[in-house]
């Protein structure tokens, strides 16, 4: 017959060969193979197992559903990928794998998803069919190292199963007479035991009502270390004298349960040998009844499986130590198989994400990933399991209650015994606090530039103001040069100039107030003060500059009644500065409004223009240092650009709010300083003077040495008091300073705090300790004014303080004060 060749790679006359060999027509499937099946299923926990056979055509199934004996054409069978493979093969879902897409076993009902084959081939290589389990659910991860070579041993009590069937039919053929036939038989035992012995299955069978255990081949002799001629053993015996005492109530209740409804016996656990060491045993059997339905006996095998064991418990060994080890660490660890589920989690991965292990257990570990970070995730992961080389990711944790965490993973790759990717461990620290403080130093950075920037454009302002008045002071010299003798000109030339100065020394009190509020050294004269005598004076104070540009300004005074508990100098100071800006940044011929209004326990002062207005984005900037009003349009007038950061803070001091309104760019702007009004029974401050006052009568003649590094402004004050009728003298340092005051011992000394040699503090403090010279009225001259200063003055022995620049109009009436003492 011509060979013909089917899809399957296998051609007819292969088949046929197969079927003349192995064929049995008279056998029973069911009973040739249901020991191994069944065992089958039970090692490998498969609801489903098959037997498939080339000659015949035909897929045996033992299963918990029922398909029975199914006739399947060998191109249609499952075991046709197997024998194309030439090897076992493990798919952990078929509906995944193309080679199934037209298996009606896989596409239709059942719906085989899982499946695990090991071929049957003979000695020489023919194969033969293959030994299958299958499951209705995929297995992701397939079949363990141990389970793999269970499959394969089962496959070779399969083919010693075959070569049974072969020699069997081969002697039927020889002998046609009933002893032949019973020879026939007698060898079929005697192959059966030793295909079984090949397996190292050893055959048992037992009568429960005589209570009589026969052991079929010689496989349990050596496993119990019996004598070859102990035929049989009760089975009281048996559990006394070789039953593991804690595993004797299990068989005692398997065996129990297969007497009495017929079940499969079923037995794992320890037994002890003759020689009182330690196996673990399986054991199988089925129950066999005569032809009035009563029970004969129970047959079945026994399997050595201490190996198998040894290997679980020290696998569970181990497993139990690294969770144990890993359980207590300072870090999260989390394993996860090869789709990404969970399937160990420790105490701190826990506490990290907020939920308990059982809660974690079967999650995607995408599940607990911030949208942020779920696609940096997926590539890492796939690029760990494609490479296997190890990576650290920052990423972003979500917590069971919603909040969105930092954590650093570092991720590595588990393999299987076949080298492929089984899953991934991952080792977490919980970073959030570092991001934190890395973002704040990002802020406290992008700050100090601003602050930097800030500081370089306010250095080159400060240089710029200041020229700006030098400037005309030195022109006004050169003329004064030129026209000496022109005393109208020398007159006009001299207001000019005290204007510039006057301008100089308003930058030089701004730098000083600030200085002084960031070092905390103002201290405010409170007293009580009728709000609108305040407004009044700031009023005073602007006006030059208001009509200057020819603005219209309107007030709204308030009732006389309004009064403040505070400094009278400082309040002035802030609303004349609020006026002054509001006239430089108002176009000529602008309006400008005052006003008040009640607010409970405080009152609202409002300064309103009609000027450039302020850009959205600059109006939460305004107060802060180096802030320029309209500096966002190019409409900077002048100034430090402290004035606004000054009145804030000066608000602030007097427990007040300042604020700032504008809708946008030459839209005008309103700026509402809000303080507390004082209310009956406050207590108020004691008033004390912030200024010498200046006295009108003529002061009478002193000495006075003026101490001062700068020699410039030693000889000129020295020149004015001389011109006023006053002897003088002059000192450059320290040292000199107290040589000139032993020799000169002038009425009163004014001595610069910051000269070379000895400073200001030292020298009073020489002079005071100086016998004869205790009368000496010793002045400070200093550019630090505040309350501090000038109690450390009186300290080192001084009498009066004055802040430099120093006025001559202030030194002129504290000479005429003291004249008058």
């Amino acid at each position: 017959m011509q060979s013909q060749t089917a899809n399957n790679g296998w051609n007819e006359a292969d088949r046929l060969a197969a079927l003349e060999k192995y064929h049995i027509l008279d056998s029973s499937p069911e009973q040739a193979f249901d020991d191994v099946v069944n065992l089958t299923a039970q090692l490998l926990d498969a609801p489903i197992v098959a037997v498939n056979l080339i000659a015949e055509s035909r897929q045996w199934f033992k299963s918990e559903i029922g398909l029975g004996i199914q006739e399947m054409p060998l191109d249609n069978s499952i075991c046709k990928v197997a024998i194309l493979q030439k090897d076992q093969m493990v798919v952990p879902d078929t509906s995944l794998d193309p080679r199934f897409a037209s298996n009606p076993l896989v596409m239709g009902g059942p719906g085989l998803r899982f499946y695990a084959g090991e071929l049957l081939t003979t000695p020489d290589g023919f194969p033969l069919g293959t030994l299958c389990v299958f499951d209705t659910k995929p297995r992701p991860d397939g079949l363990t190292p141990l389970q793999k070579l269970t499959l394969k041993t089962l496959a070779q009590q399969v083919l010693a199963q075959l070569e049974l069937r072969k020699l069997v039919h081969e002697q039927r053929a020889m002998l046609a007479d009933k002893e032949s036939i019973a020879t026939a038989l007698r060898m079929e035992q005697e192959h059966s035991r030793m295909a079984t012995d090949a397996a190292q299955l050893g055959l048992w069978s037992w009568d429960p009502v005589a209570d009589r255990v026969v052991w079929e081949n010689h496989r349990p002799y050596e496993i119990l270390g019996l004598a070859l001629d102990e035929e049989s053993v009760n089975r009281k015996r048996f559990i006394q004298e070789f039953v593991h005492p804690d595993d004797a109530p299990a068989f005692e209740k398997a065996a129990a349960a297969t007497i009495k409804t017929g079940e499969r016996f079923h037995f794992q656990g320890r037994v002890r040998r003759t020689d009182q060491q330690q196996f673990w045993l399986e054991f199988f059997g089925n129950a066999q009844y005569a032809h009035d339905g009563t029970l004969s006996h129970i047959a079945g095998v026994v399997v050595d499986i201490t190996e198998r064991k040894q290997a679980e418990i020290e696998l569970m060994a181990s497993r139990e130590r690294f969770q144990t080890i890993v359980s207590q660490a300072a870090t999260g660890v989390v394993e996860a198989n090869s789709k990404g589920v969970i399937t160990f989690a420790n105490q701190k991965y826990c506490q990290i994400l907020g939920y308990t292990e059982a809660e974690l257990l079967g999650k995607n570990i995408l599940d607990i990933t911030a949208p942020d970070s779920i696609q940096a995730t997926s590539d890492v992961l796939g690029r760990l399991r494609a490479s296997g080389k190890a990576s650290v990711l920052e990423k972003q944790y979500l917590r069971k209650d919603g909040t969105i965490i930092w954590g650093s993973a570092s991720m590595s790759l588990l393999r299987g015994s076949a080298g492929e990717a089984h899953s991934t461990v991952s080792i977490i620290v919980d970073i959030t606090e570092n991001k934190k403080a890395e973002e704040n130093l990002r802020k406290l950075a992008a700050s100090l530039a601003e602050s930097d920037r800030r500081k370089t454009e306010f250095l080159a302002t400060l240089a710029h103001e200041m020229r700006n008045p030098l400037a005309p002071i030195r022109s006004g010299l050169n003329l004064m040069r030129l026209h000496g003798d022109d005393m109208l000109a020398i007159g006009k030339i001299r207001d000019m100039m005290e204007r510039q100065v006057t301008h100089l020394v308003h930058l030089v009190d701004d730098l000083l107030d600030i200085a002084r509020i960031s070092g905390g050294k103002i201290v405010l004269k409170k007293t009580q003060v009728s709000l609108k005598n305040l407004i009044v004076h700031a009023i005073e104070t602007s006006r030059p500059v208001i009509d200057n540009r020819n603005h219209v300004l309107t007030v709204e005074l308030p009732d006389e009644s309004l009064l403040l508990d505070a400094d009278p100098i400082r309040i002035t100071q802030i609303l004349a500065n609020l006026l002054n800006n509001a006239a430089k940044y108002t176009p000529a011929g602008g309006h400008i409004t005052i006003s008040t209004q009640l607010e409970q326990d405080r009152v609202a002062i409002r300064v309103t223009d009609s000027g450039v207005g302020i850009a959205q984005e600059s109006l939460t900037t305004i107060f802060e240092m180096f802030g320029q009003v309209g500096e966002s349009i190019g409409q900077a007038q002048g100034g430090l650009g402290i004035g606004l950061s000054l009145v804030k803070h000066l608000v602030e001091m007097h427990e007040g709010s300042v604020a700032v309104t504008s809708t946008g760019e030459g839209a005008g702007s309103t700026f509402t300083v809000a303080l507390p009004l004082l209310q009956a029974g406050m207590p108020v401050a004691a008033h004390s003077a912030s200024h010498i006052d200046v006295e009108t009568e003529q002061p009478a003649s002193f000495r006075l040495l003026i101490a001062d590094d700068n020699v410039d402004a030693a000889e000129t004050l020295s020149m004015i008091l001389a011109l006023n009728g006053h002897t003088t003298k002059v000192a450059f340092n320290g040292i000199d300073a107290v040589k000139a005051i032993r020799a000169f011992v002038p009425h009163i000394a004014f001595l610069d705090i910051g000269m070379p040699g000895m400073n200001g503090y030292e020298v009073a403090a020489a002079i005071r300790k100086t016998p004869g010279l205790d009368a000496i009225i010793l002045v400070a001259l200093t550019g630090w004014g505040d309350e501090n200063d000038r109690l450390r003055a009186s300290e080192a022995g001084f009498d009066h303080h004055i802040t430099k620049p120093v006025d001559f109009k202030t030194v002129e009436a504290f000479l005429a004060k003291i004249a008058l003492h």
